[in-house]
């Protein structure tokens, strides 16, 4: 048996089943087409609204309400527009300015307002809906009602502007925000060749859900005739028009021509002005004095207003319209790219205000000498605050290469560093900072090369003279020939003593001869080796001594054989005379010889006792030295 569907599924197909009929009809045969409705309900409203189109009588199609608003020439209502039933904004003359005799200009002018408005369909700009016709037959201009306040209301109002422009944090960006739109329908008007010449946060309008909207064109003009004579021409405007406290120089001559995009640039300048400083660019206590600050003086933003947007504000109020932002476009994309890197912006901020603590540190004597110690506990060294410092700017500067203010600041807190680091002596970290920045003073840089060159001239006299006095260097070679003396010098004596009894007087000439022969030798041995041991100065210093060593033989010999002495005399006195040489090279090149030094003072102790032990003390002493030598030098 097949399953049977749940009893919701069966109820819901039979149903869709017997409308199947209707939705043939109201599909037309495709599938994609809208299922539209059966029936329609109709309220009373709307029947009366159907009556009323039957029997040709409309009935008002605009209900006036309560007053929202009064302008020098204008009111603005509430009223309620009965064919589509919706609530809507309508502008008519003052009752002081309806038409009358020879008086049509204020109404003219209400419609050319209207005329520029309706050319301009954009989401920033209050849309035209009708021109109508009052009870008292002056005309109407139908707008979109806005549920909301003024940009200037709330510029006064901080909490209801954080409620109303959905700003959490930054209240600043959420304004510039609101001026970028403003830019977008000034833009947007200036490419229909229209001029708004009244921009200032009074006529910018927010509405209940954030949106903007520019209003007032009641001052506006063209730039180009529509050909239709609708629209007010710039160049025909005789006058001042615009609100003084806003106005660009240019609009205060009263010279139509010599209005252009520009002056409209300048009103979004003084309009940023405000969102900046609080208040109006143009101040006086009468309409001449506000006009003659605009004229004369060039408005100053607050010193804690952000380095470059106080300058995208004082070039779009330059005095010269030429110098002003190319168009309302143009200074839109500055504001753009300033809340782009505005975080590149605070984080130089933030590391210029430690760059003034490091270099506080840096004058403190006890603060700036070393690692943080003598300061508080736990207080960071200065390379710990210039580190905190570069890598706050390098951090601006990844965020946006373009910030100047981070790279002056940069090279200033390298700058800093660098002199601080030579005047310490710290030549090598001065150096090492120079290699790791663009930009640097020349005078500084070379300041830093000769102190480097200074100093590596100084490493390298210390690097020579580690060298010299280096004993590993040539340690195989210097050892196998002082063992080679060594033991000549040992055996040598020894021979000599087999010989006394067969020589006699003549053992000094023996002796004379053999250290002759011995020194020779030595010669040989040297030259032999001189590449090692003349390397460095230890090693000079060593082969001199063992020289000089050999060579007190035959001169003593030579000495004894002149003075009448004999052999264990000249030997006797030549004991002390070694000890000497050799304690003299220990003290230059390694104190531990000493010790071989010391064996030559028993030495001469018992060969001034016994004479005809001399030879065998002879022979100990210089076996005692040999040991010394190769104990302490064997690789």
């Amino acid at each position: 048996m097949a399953d049977e569907p749940p009893a919701g599924v069966a109820d819901a197909w039979a149903t869709l089943a017997a409308q199947v009929e209707t939705m043939a009809e109201t599909v037309a045969g495709a599938p994609d087409s809208t299922i539209k409705p059966r029936e329609t309900s109709i309220g009373s409203l709307g029947r009366q609204v159907l009556a009323d189109f039957e029997h040709g009588d409309e009935g008002p199609r605009l209900i006036p309400g309560q007053v929202l608003g009064e302008g020098g020439r204008g009111v603005v209502r509430l009223a309620r527009q009965t064919a589509l039933g919706r609530e809507v904004a309508i502008k008519a003359l003052r009752p002081a300015l309806r038409v009358g005799p020879g008086q049509q200009g204020p109404t003219l002018e209400l419609l050319q307002e209207a005329w520029i408005a309706g050319r301009l369909e954009h989401p920033n700009i209050v849309p035209v809906y009708d021109i109508a016709a009052g009870d008292d037959g002056g005309p109407l201009i139908v707008l979109k009602r806005i549920e909301g306040e003024s940009w200037a209301k709330l510029l006064a109002d901080p909490e209801r502007a954080r409620a109303l422009l959905g700003a959490e944090g930054d209240l600043l960006e959420a304004h510039l925000q609101v001026l970028i739109s403003v830019c977008n329908a000034v833009d947007f008007a200036h490419d229909r060749g229209i001029l708004h010449l009244d921009l200032k946060p009074d006529n910018v309008m927010i509405g209940s859900h954030g949106e903007v909207l520019l209003v007032d064109w009641g001052v506006a003009a063209a730039l180009e005739d529509d050909g239709e004579g609708r629209l007010p021409l710039v160049a025909e405007r005789k006058g001042i028009v615009g609100t003084p406290a806003y106005m660009a120089p240019e609009m205060a001559g009263g010279d139509g021509a010599a209005l252009g995009r520009c002056s409209d640039v300048y009103l979004l300048g003084a309009t940023l002005f405000e969102v900046l400083a609080g208040a109006p660019p143009h101040r006086g206590e009468t309409v001449m004095a506000v006009l003659h600050a605009v004229i004369t003086q060039d408005p100053r933003l607050p010193a804690e207003v952000p380095g470059e947007l106080a300058e995208i504000c004082r070039r779009a109020m330059a005095r010269d319209p030429a110098a002003r932002w190319s168009g309302a476009k143009a200074l839109r994309q500055a504001l753009q790219g300033y809340l782009h890197h505005r975080g590149s912006i605070r984080l130089a901020d933030e590391a210029r205000e430690r760059l003034a603590d490091f270099e506080a540190m840096l004058d403190d004597p006890v603060l700036g000498a070393g690692t943080g110690e003598g300061g508080p506990a736990g207080a960071p060294s200065r390379q710990e605050r210039f580190a905190e410092v570069r890598f706050g700017f390098e951090q601006a500067l990844m965020s946006w290469p373009e910030n100047r203010a981070a790279r002056a600041g940069l090279l200033r807190a390298f700058t800093v560093a660098i002199e601080h680091e030579l005047d310490r002596g710290d030549v090598a970290i001065a150096h090492a900072l120079t290699r790791q920045v663009e930009g640097l003073e020349p005078a500084l840089q070379e300041r830093v090369h000769q102190a480097f060159a200074r100093r590596q001239a100084g490493l390298d006299e210390l690097e020579r003279l580690r060298r010299d006095h280096d004993l590993r260097i040539g340690q195989r070679t210097r050892v196998f020939v002082l063992s080679v003396m060594g033991l000549a010098w040992t055996v040598a004596p020894l021979i000599e003593q087999s010989q006394v009894a067969r020589l006699g007087p003549r053992m000094l000439d023996m002796h004379l001869y053999g250290s002759l022969s011995l020194l020779v030798a030595f010669a040989l041995l040297w030259l032999w080796a001189r590449e090692s041991l003349t390397r460095t100065r230890v090693n000079r210093i060593i082969v001199s001594t063992a020289v000089l060593c050999a060579a007190l033989h035959p001169l003593g010999a030579l000495g004894g054989m002149v003075i009448g002495m004999n052999l264990a005399q000249v030997l006797t006195m030549l004991l002390p005379a070694t000890t000497a040489v050799v304690a003299a090279a220990a003290i230059n090149v390694d104190r531990r010889i000493l010790w071989a030094a010391a064996g030559y003072l028993p030495a001469f102790a018992v060969a001034v006792l016994r004479q005809d032990w001399v030879l065998y003390c002879c022979a100990a002493g210089n076996l005692w030295f040999s040991l010394v030598l190769a104990v302490a030098w064997w690789p």
